[in-house]
């Protein structure tokens, strides 16, 4: 008599299969959502870096030209007060402050990132609002007392 050869995989095999995938799985998913989390805030970092970067320009432009010099941007709802010329997205709120130095300090802030600058500081820190201890305090987007709205020049 001759023997059938069966083609396939047993049950045994495929659930061992299954297993190893749902253990690769278990490894790989915490790893890419950490990588997209921290892409995602240096993202946001390298945005808020350029915005002073342009604010900086605008005054030392201001200032070769002898002309008035702003010195509150406020940040709102994805679009700036006044407008500056950056490409992307801004952030939905938040102000930035120009000393009579062109330096620039900042607060501002998406839905998941609130970045932080001072005169200074060279360098701009990023938080996760929803990852942070500090997340949950109220922030106070609004200037310090003094600075709203003042020109020099």
């Amino acid at each position: 008599m001759k023997k059938i050869k069966k083609k396939g995989f047993t049950l045994i095999e495929l659930l061992a299969v299954i297993l190893i995938l749902g253990i690769i799985a278990l490894i790989a998913i915490p790893t890419i959502t950490k990588i997209l989390d921290e892409s995602k805030m240096e993202a946001f970092s390298s945005s808020t870096t350029e915005i002073a970067k342009i604010i900086e320009q605008e005054c030392q432009v201001s200032i070769i030209k002898n002309k008035r010099m702003v010195t509150e941007y406020r940040f709102e709802y994805g679009k700036s007060i006044p407008s500056i010329p950056v490409k992307g997205q801004l952030p939905d709120k938040g102000y930035a402050v120009v000393n009579k130095d062109c330096q620039v300090s900042f607060n501002l802030e998406n839905n998941e990132y609130l970045s932080t600058k001072t005169y200074e500081e060279d360098t701009v820190n990023v938080i996760n609002k929803k990852k942070s201890k500090v997340y949950g305090l109220k922030w106070d987007s609004s200037l310090p007392e003094g600075d709203a709205n003042q020109y020099i020049r």
